[in-house]
């Protein structure tokens, strides 16, 4: 089963967020970068560059990942729960943000949503950092974890602009044919490799600014 077009869906901009996932809550925005170095084990791919339009692998040139939170920081707003900005982040640095904020939501009664700017591994779209990747059924489960099978509607809404993340939208897309209400948002069809601009990744540019009508990556929406 594949989720379909983010943008036939009518995905457009974070500001009119209600209009494409729709919650009767109030909502809490986790925002995660990944490392810029993940381990050598780890099989990535570098983002595509519209300026370039090939495959890089100079760590100076290859993403923008401050301006991707800055971006998405102006465009929370005051929904903003927190923003991970270490750059060297480690997968058990992740797991504790998660596991805060998951809590966080359940005490408070919010809607969670989790936005990743980073490296994707290849063929699976997991989230890299410095010590290994963050799965989406790692996500799945600390939720779980915190908040009980039982409450469906603490999942959270996922927004991965990596390569290959077209994984996570898939996936989504099958657990929410199952009963399981977790949504998730891709920059790119699961075998293809983002686009990156000077300004920062096409997704994000796309859901935060008039720059971009239309990312050259196909965008999926697992709803």
């Amino acid at each position: 089963m594949l989720a379909g077009s983010a943008i036939g869906q009518g995905v457009t901009k974070i500001s009119e967020i209600n209009e494409w996932f729709v919650t009767t809550e109030s909502r809490k925005w986790l925002l995660i970068c990944g490392a810029t170095e993940p381990p050598a084990n780890i099989a990535i791919s570098k983002r595509r560059h519209s300026e370039e339009n090939t495959l890089t692998r100079e760590l100076g040139s290859y993403l923008n990942l401050t301006k991707d939170l800055d971006r998405m920081e102006n465009g929370v707003g005051k929904e903003l729960y927190d923003s991970a900005r270490i750059l060297k982040s480690t997968r058990s640095f992740a797991f504790d943000k998660i596991n805060e904020f998951a809590r966080h939501c359940l005490e408070k009664k919010i809607q969670p949503i989790i936005y990743y700017t980073g490296h994707g591994e290849v063929g699976t779209g997991n989230w890299c950092f410095a010590d290994g990747t963050v799965k989406l059924m790692d996500i799945k489960g600390i939720f779980e974890k915190v908040c009980g099978k039982r409450i469906p509607k603490k999942y959270p809404l996922i927004i991965s602009d990596t390569c290959y993340s077209g994984a996570w939208a898939n996936k989504c897309y099958e657990l929410f044919t199952c009963g399981t209400n977790i949504h998730c948002l891709s920059a790119c069809r699961e075998f293809q490799t983002a686009f990156e601009t000077k300004d920062g990744g096409e997704l994000t540019l796309y859901l935060t600014t008039n720059e971009i009508t239309r990312p050259r990556s196909e965008p999926l929406y697992s709803k």
